[in-house]
């Protein structure tokens, strides 16, 4: 799906993407303003008065409107801030720019087939002697929050393309059990959906990091993770081949995405305060 920007505001919203947000979401004017009246009335005064309406919206959505598990979601949000604060203290894009500038993690313009924003993760870029997993994880925290604003995102949520070719023992490595904790942690309370896991191109021991995962995983997210081996014709149909880089088996200019990109995240200033 083509778009303009990078960030879908609401009065952008496709049809279809409104379409998908009544029919699965449950979104309605009525439901919106009744959930957020009772998950207000839910949070703790010190959250209920300091997060943005924009923000609350978020975690409805992925809770599907019932504002009792939206408010169970901020909660596990907030907290994991507070026992994560490494991840969230002083980010700048300064901070997180070399993660996206080396080509590890990209995000297209484009949308997948069903609207989802589509992130590509390049191991093949992944020099962990320069950047080391916690750093990858800063950068996708940082991202988080640019696309907290991003109605389609909220609405469709998001599909992740790995490419791991190159995939060493020093990647490996990076995994260590606090580090893994902590990344499974946040899909259970982040406020974004994650639809769609395809790993492309896995070495054989790749499994064991899968084994070592699974179990940290709902059966609802494990069923969204598929293996591909050096088969990237799924992607190619839920991405379109033009919209992946060559790594991906794809045509699209990967130093153009880069830089494209790169100049967004430039031009969208620095972070709200959670």
């Amino acid at each position: 799906m083509e778009l303009d920007s990078f960030i879908v505001t609401e009065e952008n919203l496709p049809s279809s993407i409104k379409e998908k947000a009544r029919v699965e979401l449950n979104e309605t004017e009525e439901t919106r303003r009744s959930a957020m009246a009772e998950l207000r009335e839910l949070l703790p005064p010190e959250l209920a008065g300091k997060v943005e309406e924009l923000v609350l919206l978020s975690f409805l959505r992925v809770a599907k409107f019932d504002a009792d598990k939206a408010k169970t979601r901020v909660l596990a949000y907030d907290k994991y801030r507070r026992e994560h604060a490494d991840m969230f203290a002083d980010m700048t894009l300064e901070d997180v720019l070399p993660v996206f500038e080396s080509g590890v993690l990209v995000v297209p313009k484009s949308r997948d087939s069903e609207g989802r924003l589509v992130l590509l993760f390049n191991y093949t870029h992944w020099d962990t002697s320069k950047m080391g997993l916690a750093d990858i994880q800063r950068a996708m925290s940082y991202l988080v929050e640019v696309y907290r604003d991003d109605h389609m995102t909220q609405i469709a949520g998001s599909t992740s393309v790995y490419n791991l070719y190159d995939y060493s023992f020093s990647h490996f490595a990076q995994f260590s059990p606090s580090l893994l904790s902590r990344a499974l942690a946040s899909l259970h309370c982040m406020p974004h959906r994650v639809s769609r896991v395809m790993f492309c191109n896995e070495p054989f021991y790749y499994n064991l990091l899968w084994k070592m995962s699974k179990p940290l995983l709902s059966a609802k997210m494990r069923d969204r993770v598929s293996f591909h081996r050096s088969d990237f014709s799924a992607a190619h149909k839920l991405v379109g081949k033009e919209n992946l880089p060559k790594a991906f088996g794809g045509t699209a200019c990967e130093a153009e995405q880069i830089a494209a990109f790169v100049d967004f995240l430039k031009s969208f200033g620095p972070l709200r305060e959670w």
